[in-house]
């Protein structure tokens, strides 16, 4: 009998989503300069600091949910009025959002992309003074 894992933990800063490709003369590729690659490092390194925790990736069927908080539109701070948190309906797209995520966590949380079986996602605006950030949680859907 084995007991199924969940890890929970927070990425602080704006989400980037994953940008197409471009196509040059050597083949596809992504600007070095795209904040993409820094929003990667950034979700890595929260997993890592977490691995003398919670150990090797989780083998198996895995089940992520992914919390993109972004900052407030100025369009959208008041005065007198109470901030709460909202729904964001811009771009940039949830499923691009979701893709950077997974990416930076393949083989390190888990083994190929592949082996997610349940993603769960969503958008929002922060509240009136919460930071943006990424909550992530990652479950080990083993079988008892």
């Amino acid at each position: 009998m084995s007991t199924s894992r969940r890890v929970h933990f927070t990425v602080p800063g704006v989400p980037v989503a994953q940008p197409r490709h471009r196509v040059g003369p050597r083949g596809a590729y992504i600007p070095k300069d795209h904040p993409i690659h820094n929003y990667k490092r950034a979700v890595l390194l929260v997993w890592q600091s977490l691995g003398k925790v919670y150990g090797a990736p989780m083998p198996g069927a895995v089940s992520v949910g992914i919390t993109f908080w972004f900052p407030r539109p100025l369009n959208k701070v008041w005065k007198t009025k109470p901030m709460l948190a909202e729904v964001k309906t811009t771009k940039p797209d949830l499923d691009n959002l979701a893709k950077g995520v997974l990416d930076s966590l393949q083989n390190h949380a888990f083994g190929d992309d592949s082996r997610v079986c349940e993603l769960r996602l969503s958008k929002w605006i922060v509240r009136d003074g919460a930071l943006p950030r990424t909550e992530i949680s990652i479950t080990d859907e083993e079988k008892h």
